[in-house]
């Protein structure tokens, strides 16, 4: 659990209906979503029945949730815009974030290993001149720079980040979306939700194509565990995915 260090003294507090909510930021996707969701639960705090909603309110304990990617959520709580976070703690560490482990909550585990081809590497020596690749630069820098052979020179360089982007999500091919989905959910509307915006394509798509309509679409269900080990797909759901594009096609011809 991370928290700044004003929320670990106690300055925010949860004072139910009559004061201020506690802003909590539990993990949306991947392999913590589900036992922080339980350990919540079983805390007596009320939890989210449906995968797909962003927040919930828990005014009788006095917090308000935030169903977050895990990578964001020590930013989040290490600028001030939530008080407290469930996160792994490489992802903590390797923000950079302005927050602090308070609690170890007993789930969860990584081990992280430098990858190489079969007889190349032995020692950290062996990474003398080499280029490494990696998604986690803050942990992996901490690590060489702590133990960085003497005389060895270290360097890192940021590559191919990627912009971000937020769509406006309005207008007649949206609304064709819309409509499509819903006819292949039975007439179940479907929910905006603000994710995806981080996959960098889709910057660069819209700035060759400023006046194009982006739909991008992902087939997930409440038990995908996305991005997991045990990573599965509901053949059911996917099924009223293919009708929902299919439906779409439909309707922009229209």
């Amino acid at each position: 659990m991370v928290s700044t260090s004003s929320a670990a003294t106690g300055s925010s507090s949860a004072g139910g209906a009559e004061g201020p909510l506690l802003r909590i930021a539990i993990p949306n996707k991947g392999s913590l979503s589900l036992a922080a969701s339980e350990i919540l639960r079983e805390a007596g705090y009320r939890q989210r029945s449906d995968s797909k909603e962003l927040s919930l309110l828990d005014t009788v304990n006095g917090v308000e949730f935030f169903y977050l990617r895990p990578r964001d959520i020590a930013l989040y709580v290490g600028e001030g815009t939530l008080d407290v976070g469930i996160t792994g703690r490489d992802l903590l560490l390797d923000s950079g974030a302005k927050a602090e482990e308070v609690r170890k909550l007993g789930f969860g585990s990584s081990r992280f290993r430098f990858a190489a081809r079969p007889g190349t590497l032995s020692s950290l020596d062996d990474l003398a001149g080499k280029r490494i690749a990696t998604s986690y630069v803050g942990v992996v820098r901490r690590h060489l720079e702590e133990r960085v052979p003497w005389g060895a020179e270290l360097t890192f360089t940021v590559v191919d980040t990627g912009e971000a982007t937020q769509i406006d999500a309005t207008g007649p091919a949206y609304d064709a979306a819309r409509a499509a989905f819903a006819e292949a959910w039975d007439g179940t509307e479907p929910v905006d939700m603000g994710v995806g915006g981080s996959i960098p394509f889709i910057a660069e798509f819209l700035e060759a194509f400023p006046e194009a309509s982006v739909l991008v679409t992902g087939v997930e269900d409440p038990d995908t565990r996305a991005h997991g080990a045990n990573e599965g797909l509901h053949l059911a759901e996917f099924e009223r995915v293919v009708l929902a594009e299919a439906l779409l096609l439909r309707n922009l011809g229209a």
